[in-house]
């Protein structure tokens, strides 16, 4: 069985939600004011433990409140290691500001501790890994970085899963190391500005991409599949669904499932997580997304 392997920005959420968005120099008050690990390279990991069999995480987290919260929740979920998370003293930990209205959102992120997290860390951490296994990456520790990761990953001829975002011109250089792109639709329109409609219809076709378009669903290039969302009317909350998505849609490809069958499993998985509070909260249980969507063979 395949073991995953994720690189990713640890943070918490502190998210405040107000009645509308702040005008320049304008301030609004706020309620339900509250903290949580919540980064998108956490609730992957704790998805994939929840649904499947766990995962090995990198990251870094300053010796501060936040820290030991990132930690300790993940600490909740034995299949996931953490023998890889530093402790970065004297740094603060990875932090991302939440203005909620309404299910949209403002964010402001700090990086912290995450900053600290070398080549050196990235070649130990997948040091054990072996062919097949998967890496998981985005870019939201640089670019640099991100290359040296990706490229580790493919020498030891890993399945590499890797989400280019935030979308920059860097993401170009490195789409070409992907098994499996995926991205959202803002993320994607970005990624088609930037390069010529020839290389992006036949290149990312080659590269089983996956499109997430919120409340519209899915849909896939390579087949010309689009899958609806369910309860698209009745989501509260929708801060993770990416990350659950993800982690989902990778629950089913290492256990040898086809691409389609990963993109109808993750688009259950997150449909349902939008209709519930919280961000790793809300991730629901395998049986409830296989019910969902009636493939109930699977379990």
């Amino acid at each position: 069985m395949s073991n995953v392997y994720i690189v990713g920005r640890l943070s918490v959420d502190i998210k405040i939600d107000v009645n509308r968005f702040p005008t320049k120099n304008e301030v609004v008050m706020g309620t339900n004011a509250g903290f949580s690990a919540a980064s998108k390279a956490e609730v992957e990991a704790i998805t994939l433990s929840k649904l499947s069999t766990g995962a090995k995480l990198l990251g870094a987290v300053g010796s501060d409140v936040y820290g030991r919260e990132i930690v300790n929740t993940l600490k909740k979920y034995p299949s996931i290691d953490l023998t890889h998370i530093k402790e970065i003293e004297g740094e603060a930990s990875g932090i991302c500001f939440v203005l909620s209205n309404n299910k949209s959102y403002e964010k402001v992120r700090t990086l912290g501790a995450n900053t600290k997290i070398t080549e050196e860390n990235v070649h130990d951490f997948l040091e054990s890994a072996k062919e097949k296994d998967i890496l998981l990456t985005d870019l939201e520790l640089g670019p640099v970085l991100t290359k040296y990761t990706l490229k580790e990953a493919r020498d030891k001829k890993m399945t590499i899963i890797f989400n280019p975002s935030p979308v920059d011109k860097n993401a170009i250089d490195l789409l070409n190391f992907a098994d499996y792109l995926i991205l959202d639709e803002d993320d994607f329109n970005n990624l088609r500005s930037q390069v010529e409609l020839e290389y992006f219809t036949k290149e990312l076709k080659s590269l089983n991409t996956i499109v997430t378009l919120g409340s519209a669903g899915v849909y896939c290039p390579d087949e010309d599949v689009r899958f609806s969302a369910f309860f698209a009317d009745q989501a509260v909350d929708t801060r993770r669904a990416d990350a659950i998505f993800i982690g989902a849609f990778i629950s089913m490809i290492k256990d040898g499932h086809k691409m389609i069958e990963a993109i109808d499993f993750a688009r259950g998985a997150a449909s349902l997580s939008c209709t519930r509070r919280g961000t790793y909260e809300s991730i629901p249980e395998r049986a409830e997304v296989l019910k969902l969507i009636k493939r109930e063979d699977l379990l």
